[in-house]
């Protein structure tokens, strides 16, 4: 499974290295440059809210490098004006503020940095910073290349550490696909609460392709908990009623087991977590 896993991720560096380095590079020279209003501060904002005055800075620099063009994107406003055509903005401040015990404000101000990518192969992508009230609360990022896409987000404690982290990888084509989920909590300290993978593996039958042209495959569902300094796998496959899974941990010895019952109130309560998890992000 580990094997598998990596794999998968190799195939994602790849896509994610021309975001980064779009980050850290320096620019060739402009080819437009938009400031579609004045920037203003926090304080303006507030000020401005006051009076009645709702308009937010937007600003906008394209920029054009060897093989790509990038978009630098800011902007600032109060979380109640907030445009929710691509992100759910008072969600993100649910998740925030349920980290950092937070109350709800309607004029929480919200600053967001943004970058978008696209190059000469048609690959794109996307990075968001994202700050509540001048503290950085949360990073989200997406890459498309092909038939492969990633996506991560991450929010953060007012200490800067992060507290929960989700990446979402696929890969479609040449007669497969895999999807891998890794959703992950931690406390302020840094430590672990808890740690998901999920992962659905579509693969050729034998690699052999039937008459009328389809391919035969198999579904195989991959669930990993990592808790409490204990780990446990599960695998089974849409193919078989059997299901497989191992318990490893600091005290105990590594455990494995074969499992054909349907009724997963019968599975250990650890197993039955990883495997309702991964059911329910995968839709299986």
């Amino acid at each position: 499974m580990r094997f598998v896993i990596v794999a998968v991720l190799c195939l994602f560096a790849v896509v994610s290295c021309s975001r980064q380095n779009v980050e850290s590079k320096e620019f060739v020279h402009d080819t437009v440059a938009v400031d579609v209003s004045t920037s203003i501060t926090e304080d303006s904002v507030a000020v401005n809210e006051t009076h009645g005055y709702n308009k937010a800075g937007y600003d906008t620099v394209i920029r054009r490098y060897d093989n790509e063009i990038v978009a630098y994107i800011k902007d600032t406003f109060l979380i109640k004006n907030g445009n929710n055509r691509v992100y759910n903005w008072k969600e993100i401040d649910e998740m925030a503020r349920s980290l950092n015990d937070w109350n709800y404000s309607d004029n929480a101000v919200y600053i967001t940095d943004g970058i978008e990518w696209e190059d000469d192969s048609g690959c794109d992508g996307d990075t968001m910073h994202i700050s509540r009230n001048g503290i950085k609360i949360a990073t989200f990022s997406n890459d498309r290349c092909g038939d492969m896409s990633s996506c991560m987000s991450e929010y953060y404690y007012y200490n800067g550490k992060v507290g929960y982290k989700r990446i979402v990888n696929e890969v479609f084509g040449g007669g497969c696909s895999h999807t891998y989920i890794e959703e992950s909590k931690y406390s302020k300290d840094g430590e672990s609460i808890y740690e998901y993978t999920c992962m659905e593996s579509e693969n050729p039958v034998n690699d052999s392709i039937l008459v009328d042209g389809w391919i035969e495959t198999t579904t195989v569902y991959e669930s990993v908990l990592k808790m409490e300094g204990k780990t446990v796998e599960v695998r089974y496959s849409n193919d078989s009623d059997t299901l497989y899974y191992t318990f490893t941990g600091p005290d105990t010895e590594t455990m494995s087991k074969t499992y054909t019952d349907n009724d997963d109130d019968d599975l250990p309560d650890m197993a039955g977590e990883a495997l309702s998890h991964c059911r329910s992000v995968l839709k299986y």
